[in-house]
């Protein structure tokens, strides 16, 4: 099941409509694609940091009228890495193009839900409160994994979400759910890092960021170095 284009092409027109972009934060040929413009790297000078359990404000968008941003509240309740998807997750359940994967020597995913050597799982739960007295609807695509080294950004290990959890895959809205006005709700969203990346040890999720031309500036980010064990 080929479902990667439908996803990434309705994910993507949609986030345009919202002006955020899960592709902003990066400027990697293989992510984006022969052809795109390539954007400058991330502006990290006023990056804003957060640890698991704090509370942050991030944007929604409002489902019914204003098309501007509206403040939503997130919390990063926990990241766990694994060698394989969730048990009862395959390869149909998430964002996946095995021909795609394997041109770009990327992970591939097999029957039983392992990832390639060399490549993990990792996944991360948020909590949201929308404070707003009308829907508003997140954008859980936009989030990506980076390095971080403490003043630079690095855009070729941007990674995007490939799975959320009990959304429906066939749904243009999979990475975009809507909270009713006071709702606070969990969402869980997954990610394939490659061990050398973890490595590291300065990963951090960047879940909000301003995009002005072609440059991407007022990151915010969850502080994830030193703490995703694998």
């Amino acid at each position: 099941m080929k479902n990667t284009p439908l996803i990434k092409i309705e994910s993507l027109v949609l986030v345009a409509v919202l002006s955020v972009s899960a592709c902003s934060c990066t400027s990697n040929p293989v992510q984006q694609g022969q052809g795109s413009v390539e954007v400058e790297a991330p502006d990290a000078s006023n990056i804003e940091l957060y640890q698991i359990g704090e509370q942050a404000t991030t944007a929604g968008f409002a489902v019914i009228g204003n098309e501007g941003k509206e403040p939503v509240l997130v919390t990063l309740e926990s990241c766990e890495s694994a060698p394989s998807l969730p048990p009862g997750v395959s390869a149909e359940d998430v964002v996946y193009d095995e021909v795609f994967s394997k041109e770009f020597s990327l992970y591939t995913i097999d029957e039983q839900g392992a990832l390639s050597s060399g490549w993990d799982f990792v996944t991360v739960q948020l909590k949201y409160t929308n404070p707003n007295d009308f829907a508003v609807r997140i954008d859980l695509g936009g989030m990506r994994f980076h390095t971080f080294d403490g003043v630079n950004l690095d855009n070729t290990t941007g990674t995007d979400a490939i799975w959320a959890k009990d959304r429906d895959i066939l749904r243009k809205d999979y990475f975009t759910p809507v909270l009713e006005p006071g709702e606070t709700a969990t969402f869980t969203a997954g990610f394939a890092l490659s061990d050398d990346v973890i490595d590291q040890g300065i990963n951090v999720l960047v879940f909000d960021y301003d995009r002005i031309g072609l440059s991407t500036k007022n990151l915010k980010a969850f502080d994830l170095r030193g703490q995703i064990v694998r």
